[in-house]
């Protein structure tokens, strides 16, 4: 595990840079790689497990804490952004496609005209472990995202996903449960 702090630029199979502020960590695990991440952290804490591929993966958090689990892969152009306090959770030996953006904050205030009191907090994210997210899907604040299950691609993820389920559309819903995933093609059975 590698602890990172100040600000500058990875190397080698880690490839990209960081920003960490005063009073945030930056863990990352062992045998992780990436093409171009880009981490910019204040008074957060940032945990990444071994095995990870990063590839084009961008990090931002104020406040926040974000995990991800040993073995999970992102292949390009991901987001995971934490704009204030809350925290971002993503388990182990997750599929992360191309796009996708997970958001703990709708990054402006909404307002109740009367009174001016902000009714839009931020709320964490759960997503399980071994969970594929389709390419340019959107995971929205306050939901969770159970073990086992896929994201259908361009899906807006607004409410829960229960575990080992298939959920698709914008909002999504759940398509068909009791299914998971793997990451290689096995032959399809023929039909009749």
């Amino acid at each position: 595990m590698a602890v990172f702090s100040g600000s500058g630029q990875f190397s080698g199979e880690l490839r990209g840079s960081y920003s960490v502020g005063e009073a945030s960590v930056l863990e990352i695990g062992d045998g992780c790689t990436s093409h171009s991440l880009r981490i910019d952290i204040a008074d957060s804490r940032v945990i990444i497990g071994r095995n990870c591929r990063l590839n084009c993966v961008e990090i931002y958090a104020r406040g926040s804490e974000i995990r991800i689990g040993d073995g999970t892969g992102f292949t390009w152009n991901a987001q995971l952004l934490s704009h204030e306090a809350s925290r971002i959770s993503i388990g182990g030996d997750c599929l992360i496609a191309s796009n996708v953006i997970v958001s703990t904050s709708d990054m402006h205030s909404i307002v109740e005209a009367d009174s001016g009191a902000r009714i839009n907090p931020p709320q964490p994210i759960d997503i399980g472990d071994h969970v594929w997210l389709g390419q340019n899907v959107f995971v929205l604040k306050g939901v969770t995202i159970g073990s086992g299950s896929i994201v259908g691609a361009a899906s807006m993820v607004t409410r829960d996903v229960p575990a080992k389920s298939l959920a698709a559309g914008s909002p999504v819903k759940v398509m068909r449960s009791n299914v998971t995933w793997r990451h290689d093609l096995i032959p399809c059975r023929p039909s009749n």
